[in-house]
């Protein structure tokens, strides 16, 4: 098995075939050799901490920005009409020569629960799993000057809050 970022999906690869990972609301967690998935809002929750009570959650997707097309001058400009072109497009088309396609890569930071809840890594949430410490986690957030968009400031936050326990 394998975890696409290009489509967000799990797909089991064998000798001359991929075929993608069907009904995955069904299963409560998917693991690829240690790594462990959860079907999350029609995509996947990659948890990457092992506290016992609040962990952090990542959902990384490669999206399709564009394509540039090869000038008579050697260089690239961008290709009005591939502004409508979605990820699952790009991945059926192959590029075609003198072009070239870009991706942006996006991550997506999320808290997960002892019963596998999943949320988006807020202060709220983070605050709202852990009401009793409310106080204490607003102050580390302030004087750390946590940011939810990087994975470290979150790490850091998440030992923090399960130290609290």
């Amino acid at each position: 098995m394998n975890y696409n970022r290009l489509n967000d999906q799990i797909v089991f690869i064998d000798k001359r075939d991929t075929v993608v990972f069907g009904n995955p609301e069904t299963a409560s967690e998917i693991m690829i050799g240690t790594d462990k998935f959860y079907f999350h809002n029609k995509g996947y929750v990659e948890k990457v901490t092992e506290y016992l009570t609040i962990n952090l959650g990542i959902n990384q997707k490669v999206k399709f920005v564009g394509s540039a097309k090869k000038d008579g001058f050697g260089s690239y400009s961008a290709i009005s009409n591939s502004v409508n072109l979605n990820t699952q497009d790009a991945v059926g088309n192959k590029e075609k020569a003198d072009e070239n396609h870009t991706y942006k890569s996006i991550t997506t930071y999320y808290l997960i629960d002892k019963n596998n809840t999943i949320v988006l890594a807020t202060e709220k949430n983070i605050s709202s799993a852990s009401p009793q410490y409310k106080k204490e986690i607003k102050t580390f957030i302030s004087s750390n000057k946590t940011n939810f968009k990087k994975r470290a400031d979150i790490e850091k936050l998440l030992e923090f809050t399960n130290s609290l326990k």
